[in-house]
């Protein structure tokens, strides 16, 4: 119920999708959902919606609301340490308001060029692997099957 309450009072940032593509684009970077079964997706604009002001944030939030999965999304430029922190920094915003501890929430970076192997994000990679969380930075275009 909290989740309802929460989403209410954010509702000029939400859109409820059911289409069979849902996508985001900022800056030539995109982020898609291929929702072949139709389900009910809502679209959540975080960055100067849900989150104004300083505080750091990622762009958007995506619901699958029948499973309690939750999808935070940066498109980012280069700066993959900094799209890091927006991710890690959204979601410390956001818990027990639009999701708690225990939902599934998956964390995306759409970037224009993957960082080398040896720069500090394979340490965060490895630390939010280990903490049972999936972070994925994948280049220009990413896609999930939901």
């Amino acid at each position: 119920m909290q989740k309802n309450n929460y989403l209410s009072k954010i509702e000029q940032c939400v859109e409820s999708c059911s289409g069979s593509i849902i996508s985001v684009c900022e800056n030539h970077k995109r982020f898609v959902i291929n929702n072949k079964t139709k389900k009910n997706i809502v679209k959540i604009k975080i960055d100067n919606c849900v989150i104004t002001g300083s505080e750091i944030r990622c762009d958007y939030a995506f619901v699958e609301v029948d499973n309690n999965i939750y999808h935070l999304v940066e498109l980012k430029g280069r700066d993959v340490d900094h799209a890091i922190k927006q991710l890690e920094n959204t979601y410390k915003l956001l818990i027990g308001n639009l999701f708690t501890r225990t939902d599934i929430v998956r964390r995306y970076i759409i970037c224009s060029s993957t960082p080398s192997a040896s720069s500090s994000n394979g340490a965060r990679i490895l630390r939010h692997k280990k903490q049972g969380v999936l972070l994925m930075i994948k280049t220009n275009v990413h896609a999930i099957d939901v």
